[in-house]
């Protein structure tokens, strides 16, 4: 028997994985176990925070010290502040 875990969404009556499952073939017949994952706490919440607060520090240091860099980050941090809303 093979094993998998993995996490994916249900979204409008349908399982999304966020990549193909390797290791089963088509029409594989398996057995689930759904177990919803807890929403975060005010303190993980506020853990992340922080961690976006000392990314957004160590951007500021570097940008002092190489000037200005192609960057992506600034995208990626307003990505994490609507998760934590």
């Amino acid at each position: 028997m093979t094993t998998i875990a993995i996490d994916a969404v249900y979204e409008n009556g349908v399982l999304k994985l966020p990549q193909p499952l390797s290791g089963l073939r088509d029409q594989t017949k398996v057995h689930l176990i759904i177990e919803a994952a807890d929403e975060p706490t005010q303190p993980e919440k506020n853990q992340l925070a922080d961690i976006l607060e000392r990314i957004d520090r160590r951007r500021a240091a570097i940008y002092l010290r190489c000037g200005e860099l192609e960057d992506s980050a600034a995208l990626i941090r307003e990505g994490r502040e609507k998760e934590l809303e």
